[in-house]
């Protein structure tokens, strides 16, 4: 910036200056824009398990605390270690955030020998 105070000088600062801070501005908004869809990216993603959102729910340790018994009685009573009386249903309904995304599940444990439906 120069000492020079004519009028000239100030108004082509003014204007230089003024463009900068416009200049600034988009880029803020823009770099704003991709960290928000950098955030939220996987709401872009296919509807499925393969969604990394699902994939983070499903493999954080609250999603694995709440389901890792009820996994443990299916896969034995799948066996046939655990007899049909001591295998009670359940059901776990639940929703979780991941990255800016809300994945709601609903899980529902069906012996093999039952018929499955959806």
């Amino acid at each position: 910036m120069s000492k020079d105070r004519s009028t000239p000088a100030v108004i082509l600062n003014t204007r230089r200056l003024n463009r900068f801070s416009k200049g600034l501005l988009c880029f803020s908004f823009f770099l704003t824009l991709m960290a928000y869809s950098l955030w939220i990216y996987p709401v872009f993603e296919e509807v499925d398990i393969t969604n990394s959102a699902v994939v983070g729910v499903v493999t954080s340790k609250e999603y694995q605390s709440i389901t890792n018994g009820q996994f443990e009685k299916l896969a034995s009573y799948n066996e046939g270690s655990l007899s049909e009386n001591d295998f009670v249903r359940y059901d776990l309904h639940g929703v979780q955030a991941f990255k800016g995304v809300i994945v709601k599940f609903d899980l529902n444990l069906v012996p093999v020998s039952e018929e499955r439906s959806g």
